[in-house]
């Protein structure tokens, strides 16, 4: 029987949280989950509201643990000043809703698991590997992932100990980016991005999970881990990877620079920049990683039968 037994998820109706619900439960963890659906009937869902600080005090049944994935999906829109607001109160606020509600109810979880983002460093190339001490970006994208780890102080000094996540591209037919990835390829027009030289810190949803699991196994307080394989790859090989994993060709000239920009504007760093991220500190903790070779972990995630 596991030590752990439950495990609360914020912002755990999303393709990661619903899968980490599920994986939990199949390793015999009772999991709760917050929503902004109040309609949801489910014993084991509450309501919540980060903005205006609506909390369940239900979901502290479940709260032993708590894994805070909560956050607007940074590249569903365009980024115009009102929707960067939006991606980064939705995270300030997710935390100050959890920190407050803990505060004023006198409850105080054994652990808290901050998902984050590999965008910490910032949307470059360069032939830095990154490690989880490297110095932060700069640019949109680092400093909301700085504000949003920085939040996370609260529950520190409520004695909460915290362990953050620096989650890298999440491949997954459930949602994410793959299934985008996919659609020019299908239909047989798949091609690198930009220079195709940037590159693309991935991980499988697999391994992710995994390593959720292995965080609430172990005592890592205030330790900070980068979410990503440790095979690096660059954007051309990684289009090429996925074109021969779905048997489709790869010979179609790169998509310019120029023209993702005039369409996503600032947001087309998130495709353009990319560099390598280490992911040594985990594997030094003892964590194995499961999908390590890209062709591979396309083949069984494109394998239905195979996913977690």
């Amino acid at each position: 029987m596991n030590s752990i037994n439950r495990v609360l998820i914020a912002g755990g109706t999303g393709f990661i949280g619903t899968s980490l619900k599920n994986y939990l439960e199949n390793q015999g963890y009772e999991v709760g989950v917050l929503t902004r659906n109040r309609n949801a009937t489910a014993p084991n869902i509450f309501y919540w509201n980060p903005a205006t600080n609506e909390f369940d005090h239900h979901a502290f049944a479940y709260a032993d643990f708590v894994i805070n994935l909560a956050g607007e999906n940074i590249a569903a829109k365009k980024w115009t000043g009102e929707r960067k607001k939006q991606i980064l109160d939705s995270r300030l606020q997710a935390a100050d809703c959890l920190a407050s509600n803990f505060l004023s109810a006198g409850f105080k979880p054994k652990k808290m698991i901050s998902a984050s983002a590999i965008g910490y460093y910032g949307q470059q190339t360069t032939n830095e590997i990154f490690t989880e001490t490297s110095a932060p970006g700069t640019d949109f994208v680092a400093q909301t992932v700085q504000a949003w780890e920085n939040v996370q102080d609260v529950f520190e000094n409520l004695q909460i100990p915290v362990t953050r996540i620096r989650i890298g591209i999440v491949l997954s037919q459930k949602g994410g980016a793959l299934p985008k990835m996919t659609v020019p390829v299908r239909f047989g027009i798949g091609s690198a991005i930009g220079s195709g030289k940037q590159y693309m810190p991935w991980i499988s949803l697999r391994d992710l999970l995994h390593i959720f699991h292995f965080v609430l196994e172990n005592e890592f307080p205030g330790e900070v881990f980068n979410a990503v394989s440790p095979v690096h790859i660059i954007n051309r090989d990684f289009y090429r990877e996925l074109a021969r994993a779905l048997k489709k060709p790869f010979f179609f000239p790169n998509i310019p620079a120029w023209l993702l920009k005039l369409i996503l504007g600032e947001m087309s760093g998130l495709l353009l920049e990319g560099s390598r991220v280490s992911s040594e500190k985990l594997i030094k903790e003892g964590f194995i990683f499961e999908d390590i070779e890209l062709y591979r972990t396309l083949v069984k995630e494109f394998d239905e039968t195979s996913n977690p």
